[in-house]
């Protein structure tokens, strides 16, 4: 990482270093904070400087490395051991024509691919037509019930498949088949 922050120009930095804050503010304060009183505590025993800078030292590398493995740990959870589900959306002119809410997904790079899926078989068309550089994907999300990772991707269509009809939106939700048909339910646009 070092070596990809010395390649950056100051603007690129500058975006870094405050993505960091923005990402870390907590553990940096909390680290500022538990030393400081450690460092206070340390002082009021009344010893040498090496005998009161030791033990910081010290306390600081084990809480480094606590917060290091607790990140790792939990990153791991969210990406490897958490289910993944995604919502497709597809707009037409402003409007949500077609939505497929919390389809199972195997990775992170199946967004696209999945995303284009679940629009043929909703549109029942060969081909959907959107500007593909024009797809819009966030996440992931953890559910507020912590039970999966949400990701959610945008399509935005520059043609109306002939399937659908003007001022309704095709819904797809669990169960996607009913006795073996897809379970899509057209409702009027708000």
């Amino acid at each position: 990482m070092g070596i990809a922050i010395a390649f950056m120009n100051f603007k690129q930095r500058k975006k870094f270093w405050q993505f960091a804050w923005r990402q870390s503010r907590g553990r940096i304060l909390l680290g500022a904070a538990v030393t400081l009183a450690v460092l206070v505590i340390v002082n009021m025993a009344g010893t040498g400087w090496w005998t009161n800078t030791e033990p910081v030292i010290t306390f600081l590398t084990l809480a480094v490395a606590c917060f290091i493995g607790y990140q790792q740990m939990r990153e791991e959870w969210v990406e490897d051991h958490l289910p993944k589900k995604l919502t497709a959306r597809y707009l037409h002119d402003g409007n949500e024509v077609m939505r497929c809410e919390k389809a199972r997904l195997a990775g992170e790079s199946d967004i696209r691919a999945l995303t284009q899926q679940i629009g043929l078989q909703m549109a029942d068309v060969d081909r959907l037509k959107f500007a593909v550089p024009d797809v819009d994907v966030s996440g992931p999300e953890i559910s507020q019930d912590g039970t999966y990772v949400h990701y959610t991707a945008t399509v935005h269509l520059t043609d109306l498949p002939s399937t659908l009809s003007p001022g309704k939106r095709r819904l797809w939700q669990y169960p996607f088949l009913q006795n073996g048909k897809y379970s899509f339910r057209d409702e009027d646009l708000d």
